[in-house]
Parts: C-alpha cells; structure tokens; sequence
C-alpha cells in the first residue's frame, strides 16, 4: 500500500535547534509583571548552578535590572513559541506590514489582506509545536464588521459558501489559495 502525504498549513523551521537572546530577571514573591511598562512574561527556567527550575521575568528587549543571556530552544517550549511570535512581528515591523497581535495567552498575528464594508480579510500566522518540530500555522478568516449583519455574503467571503451561493465544496483549495497568495506577496 502506498503511503499518501497530507499537506497541512503547518510549516515547520529548517533549525529546530537555536539559541534564543533573552533578558532575565528572577521573579520574587512581591512582584508581577504587571509592575513592568513592556512586554514582559514569566517562565520556568533552571539555572546554571540548580536542576530546580525558578520563575523568572522575561523579555527580548534590554531592560534595566534584567540580565542578558541566551537559552537553547529545547529548555522550554512556551518561551520558544513566544520567541517565534516575536520574530514574525520583527519581520512585520521592518517590513511595514498591516498586522494585529494576539494577546498574552494566544500568540496569534492576523495581517490584513483586504478591506470591505463588510469586514476584513486576513491571514492568522500562528507560532507551534507539532510532532516535536517548531513551526508556524497560516490560516485565512474573514472578520465581519460589527454593524453588518449576518448574511449569504459574509459566509461566502468566510469561504463557506462558494462564489453562487451554495456549499463551498472547495473550502479548503480556496483556503489554501489565499494563504498561498499571501506568502507570495509578503515573505
């Protein structure tokens, strides 16, 4: 029997093995990161000297009272995750490219494509872990405006509905057609 291969929208990195450049800081029990005015989060990370993992503040960008190091990507999967997001926004800025960042728990950046009256569309570039390789989701979504309401153009814009109005029997090609449109025009 032949093996068949299924491609999804997960790209795995070439290097799965890399050093990440990060600021640290140990955490102590009077202190959140909300005492911190930039982007800060709290990992697990052992020390040099202990097999004990700490808490500790981290952040990619030099702050005062924060030590500079650098951790392999096999020490902590979430800490890696975040770092893949933080690259991608990176290559956002220096790109000037349109996008919006998720929040602290989803590390998700939408890029809008196009603008309507009756919403955006964009592509979901999402930082994971899958089969023990680091990689990054695309995925396309449309986001309805608040003031439209509900209707057969919006489900044909979410891919839903084909281009008649009927069961969109190719969903995932006209997926897989706008994120492949969009990683041509952007990276």
């Amino acid at each position: 029997m032949e093996k068949s291969m299924i491609t999804t929208n997960f790209f795995p990195i070439e290097n799965q093995d890399f050093i990440i450049p990060i600021y640290k800081r140990e955490c102590n029990d009077q202190e959140t990161k909300k005492n911190f005015p930039f982007s800060v989060k709290v990992f697990k990370l052992t020390t040099d000297n202990s097999i004990e993992a700490k808490n500790f503040f981290i952040t990619f960008d030099e702050q005062n009272g924060f030590i500079d190091t650098t951790i392999p990507s096999s020490d902590n999967r979430n800490l890696t995750i975040w770092y893949l997001s933080y690259l991608v926004k990176q290559k956002c800025d220096f790109l000037k490219l349109s996008c919006k960042i998720g929040n602290d728990f989803k590390n998700i950046i939408d890029f809008q494509m196009k603008k309507t009256e009756l919403g955006q569309e964009s592509i979901c570039i999402i930082p994971s872990y899958q089969n023990k390789k680091y990689g990054i989701i695309l995925d396309y979504h449309f986001f309805k405006n608040k003031d439209v309401p509900f209707s057969i153009e919006i489900q044909k814009k979410s891919l839903s509905l084909d281009h008649s109005g009927r069961s969109n029997k190719n969903y995932y090609s006209d997926k897989f057609d706008k994120i492949n449109f969009f990683s041509f025009i952007s990276f």
